[in-house]
């Protein structure tokens, strides 16, 4: 399989994700729902677990609930990671501590 080059440099891909009802777009960050396990876009302030980066969004995608899509850990464009809390349009800057919650979570910025 090949990826963009403007987008991975070593994607890891994990399929089959189970993702919220809503719609995602290609280098969106998202959380994880402590609770259910459903992957959901990142809300940094929330308390559900979403406020801890997980993932990269693969595809633009729209799901309904129980929604499986593709999802990825590994090396980005920094300028291809969309950093926007969920349902505002400020971008959150991508900062040293920002930077240091996604090496955390396996998602490094090149």
């Amino acid at each position: 399989m090949t990826y963009p080059t403007d987008f991975f440099y070593r994607p890891i891909i994990q399929n089959n994700a189970p993702l919220a009802a809503g719609t995602y777009v290609r280098g969106q960050l998202l959380g994880r729902v402590t609770a259910t396990g459903v992957y959901k876009a990142y809300t940094s302030g929330a308390s559900d677990g979403t406020q801890v980066v997980r993932a990269v969004v693969v595809n633009d995608m729209n799901f309904e609930a129980g929604s499986m899509g593709a999802i990825a850990k590994g090396e980005f464009l920094k300028e291809s990671i969309i950093a926007v809390n969920a349902g505002l349009s400020t971008p959150i800057i991508v900062n040293d501590v920002l930077i240091g919650t996604l090496f955390d979570a396996g998602i490094i910025l090149n």
